[in-house]
C-alpha cells in the first residue's frame, strides 16, 4: 500500500540498487595514469609559481609552504579530470518505473559540485546491452542503455548478477542483449605521450622554481671569495732553525761588593734633563739591562692580575671607513644630491633582505616636500627642518638608518641645539650604531656604496 501511494505520488518504487565502480570509466578508457599525471604536472606549476614568489618577497615563507599549491591545485584538476560529466560514477537503482541515476559532478571551473540525476523510463530505451567483465578485462561489467541513437553507459559492482539483472529487465518488456565490446567513445582516453609532457614540464617547472628560490635567499661569501684570489705563495726553506744559546750561570756576586748600584746613580754628561736614555750600558754578567728612571713620568698604580683577568674587554666605537661613509667594506659607489645645493627635507627608503637579514635596499635624497607618491615609504622632516645627520645600524651593511634633523636659520645654516631624531628607517639588527655628526651646513645629497643592498651611507654637503 505504501508503495502504491509512492507511485500515486510521482515517486519511483526501487527493486534494485547499486554504487557504481569507482572510476570506471576512466579504467575503461585506460587512461586513468594519465590523468593523475596531468594532475601531478599542474599541481607542480602551481608550486614552482609559488616558489619564484616567495623568492622575491622581503621576507620569504619557508619553500614547503609552496606544497600548497601542489595539494590544492593538483587536488582540483583530480577532480575534474576523475568526477567530470565524462568520467564521474553515481548511485543507480532499478525501479518498477524504470532505471535512474544519481551523480554529483565536478564542473570544469570546480567553485561548486553539481548534482546530477538521469531517469529512463522502460519504454525510453530500446535495448539493454550487457558486456561482460571477462570480455572487457575489468573487474566490473558493463550495462549500456540505447535508443539507436544515443548511448549510455551504467557500471555493474561484481556483486551484480548481470543474468539476474537481465531476467528483471526483460519482465519489464525491455530488449536485452549481449555483447563483447563497448562503443569506441567509451574506450579513447587521453593521448599518453602528452599527459607524460605535462607531468615533465610540471617536474622541471619546481624543479626550477626551487634552484630560484635557493638562489635568491643565498647569503654571500665574502671571506672565501678573497681567499680564493689571493695568489699562493711558495713556502721559504730558511733551514733547520738555531740552536739556542746556551748561557752558563753567572757567579753569585761578592756580599760586600754591589757594583750594579754605583753607576745607577750616575748621571751620563751632556744628556738633556728633559730627554733621558731609556736603557743604561750592559751590567755585569749575568745582570739584565737596567732602565733608567725618567723623573717626569708619572708613577703607575700597581696591577691586580685577578682584576685584569676578570675585566671585560672594551669593543672600541664603530668608525668611519676609509672613504668617509659609515658601514661595510662592499659594494659600488653611488650619489645622489641636489645639482643646485637645495638642502635635503626628506628620506624615501626601500627594505629589502641580503643572506636571510634585512637591509636598506636603498635610499634616495628628497629636496621638495611634495616629491613623493602613494605606498612609497618616506621619513619627512618637519617644517623648518632641514637633514643634518645619520644614525646608522650597520654590521656588513647597512640594516637602518635614522635621519638628524636641525631647524633651518633664516641664512640658510642649521641651528644644532635645536634638533630631533626621526624613528628607525628599516629594521635594526644588533646594537651596533654608527654616526655620520650633524654640522651646521645642510646634506645637499646620499653617497654611499651599495649592490644588491646598501654596504656604506654618508651625506653630501654643499655643491
Amino acid at each position: 500500500m505504501f508503495g502504491k501511494m509512492l507511485q500515486q505520488m510521482g515517486f519511483w518504487t526501487t527493486i534494485l540498487s547499486w554504487r557504481e565502480p569507482v572510476s570506471f570509466r576512466s579504467r575503461l578508457k585506460g587512461d586513468l595514469f594519465a590523468r593523475l599525471a596531468i594532475a601531478l604536472g599542474v599541481g607542480l606549476v602551481a608550486t614552482a609559481i609559488l616558489l619564484v614568489l616567495f623568492a622575491v618577497n622581503r621576507n620569504p615563507p619557508h619553500p614547503v609552504f609552496s606544497l600548497v599549491g601542489l595539494l590544492l591545485f593538483g587536488t582540483m584538476t583530480g577532480l575534474i579530470l576523475l568526477k567530470g560529466e565524462a568520467t564521474a560514477s553515481g548511485n543507480v537503482r532499478v525501479c518498477e518505473e524504470g532505471i535512474t541515476r544519481q551523480r554529483q559532478l565536478v564542473p570544469k571551473i570546480p567553485v561548486y559540485q553539481q548534482f546530477e540525476e538521469a531517469n529512463w523510463p522502460f519504454g525510453s530505451f530500446s535495448r539493454a546491452i550487457f558486456v561482460p567483465a571477462q570480455a572487457i578485462g575489468q573487474s566490473f561489467s558493463v550495462l549500456v542503455l540505447t535508443d539507436e541513437r544515443n548511448y549510455d553507459l551504467i557500471g555493474l559492482p561484481a556483486k551484480i548478477d548481470p543474468a539476474q539483472l537481465a531476467q528483471l529487465l526483460a519482465s519489464r518488456g525491455v530488449v536485452v542483449q549481449q555483447a563483447h565490446f563497448v562503443p569506441q567513445e567509451y574506450t579513447r582516453g587521453i593521448n599518453l605521450p602528452l599527459a607524460g609532457a605535462v607531468g615533465a614540464m610540471g617536474l622541471f617547472a619546481s624543479l626550477g622554481g626551487l634552484l630560484f628560490y635557493a638562489v635568491s635567499n643565498a647569503g654571500p661569501a665574502p671571506a672565501v671569495a678573497e681567499r680564493a684570489n689571493i695568489p699562493q705563495i711558495a713556502a721559504l726553506d730558511f733551514g733547520p732553525p738555531p740552536p739556542a744559546p746556551v748561557i752558563a750561570a753567572a757567579p753569585p756576586p761578592p756580599p760586600a761588593v754591589q757594583p750594579a748600584a754605583a753607576p745607577e746613580a750616575v748621571e751620563p754628561e751632556n744628556v738633556p734633563a728633559a730627554s733621558p736614555p731609556d736603557d743604561l750600558p750592559d751590567g755585569l754578567p749575568g745582570f739584565p739591562r737596567l732602565r733608567r728612571p725618567n723623573p717626569f713620568e708619572q708613577p703607575r698604580p700597581p696591577i691586580n692580575p685577578f682584576e685584569a683577568a676578570n675585566t671585560p674587554p672594551t669593543t672600541p666605537p664603530a668608525a668611519a671607513t676609509a672613504d668617509g661613509l659609515v658601514g661595510g667594506a662592499g659594494g659600488v659607489r653611488f650619489e645622489s644630491k641636489s645639482p643646485t645645493g637645495e638642502p635635503v627635507v626628506g628620506l624615501r627608503y626601500r627594505v629589502g633582505s641580503w643572506a636571510g637579514k634585512s637591509a636598506l635596499g636603498s635610499v634616495d635624497p628628497i629636496f621638495d616636500r611634495s616629491d613623493f607618491a602613494a605606498g612609497q615609504e618616506f621619513e619627512m622632516a618637519r617644517e623648518g627642518y632641514a637633514l643634518a645627520g645619520l644614525e646608522v645600524n650597520s654590521a656588513e651593511f647597512v640594516h637602518a638608518v635614522k635621519g638628524v634633523f636641525a631647524r633651518q636659520k633664516p641664512d640658510g645654516s642649521l641651528d644644532l641645539a635645536d634638533t630631533y631624531t626621526s624613528d628607525w628607517l628599516g629594521t635594526p639588527a644588533g646594537d651596533v650604531v654608527q654616526k655620520v655628526e650633524p654640522e651646521n651646513q645642510p646634506a645637499t645629497g646620499i653617497v654611499g656604496r651599495r649592490g644588491a643592498v646598501i654596504d656604506a651611507i654618508g651625506l653630501v654637503r654643499g655643491n
